[in-house]
């Protein structure tokens, strides 16, 4: 599991997704989603946004998925937007 607190912006976004590539790469082969757990998230802007999807990217190179668990409303509102609520299995909090 990915834990992520703060502000995900431009300042933050690159270690989130560096981050998130590095784990799926190690994430054992049976481990078929990578959870992403948001409850500590209170602002996400589009470079967060990028960021996840990098993640989601790496996740299908290898035939796995990403769950964002624990969305607030306003995340989840953002997801909702960009048509992104449909790339992930968003579990809201």
């Amino acid at each position: 599991m990915i834990t992520v607190v703060g502000e995900v912006d431009v300042e933050v976004a690159s270690q989130l997704g560096t981050a998130g590539v590095k784990a799926v790469a190690a994430a054992d082969a049976a481990c078929a989603v990578i959870v992403v757990d948001l409850d500590g998230v209170r602002f996400l802007d589009s470079s967060g946004l990028a960021a996840l999807v990098s993640i989601a990217n790496a996740a299908a190179d290898v035939g796995k998925s990403v769950q964002l668990r624990s969305v607030h409303e306003r995340a989840a509102k953002i997801l909702k937007i960009t048509g992104l609520d449909t790339t992930f299995d968003v579990q809201l909090a």
